[in-house]
């Protein structure tokens, strides 16, 4: 038997940018924290586009300013609050597409789509998953 190491990917796209494709890892707990509801499948109205840029842009800022402010204790937390910073920058430039991309359709009046790619599988479907094999 193969072992299949599963990867899943969030597909986001709208009629007004195409698309982007980012880790369900690194979007469904910026979506939690900003009490976005978020499914394997859905849609942000674009009535409803600025209201959700908005949650996802101050919940990004927040966890950058919260992990900038000063620390107690900085020589023993060195490397680890460098690592910290540097992913939430990080995490500012993986949302960036997109923010872009609802932007654009905010814009154009469009609504923007999403989906769930499950990537492992020999067809890459989520009707092969079974207990991550």
């Amino acid at each position: 038997s193969v072992e299949v190491m599963w990867l899943f990917y969030i597909r986001f796209f709208s009629e007004a940018a195409g698309e982007v494709i980012m880790l369900r890892s690194t979007v469904e707990p910026i979506m939690k924290q900003a009490e976005i509801v978020f499914h394997d499948n859905g849609a942000f109205l674009a009535e409803d586009l600025p209201e959700f840029i908005e949650k996802i842009q101050k919940t990004i800022n927040d966890l950058v300013l919260l992990e900038q402010a000063p620390q107690d204790n900085d020589d023993d937390q060195d490397e680890e609050i460098k690592r910290k910073r540097k992913d939430f920058v990080a995490l500012r430039i993986r949302f960036y597409p997109l923010l872009e991309l609802m932007n654009k359709a905010l814009k154009k009046g469009k609504h923007v789509y999403w989906s769930t790619l499950w990537l492992g599988s020999p067809e890459g479907s989520r009707e092969n998953y079974k207990d991550g094999k």
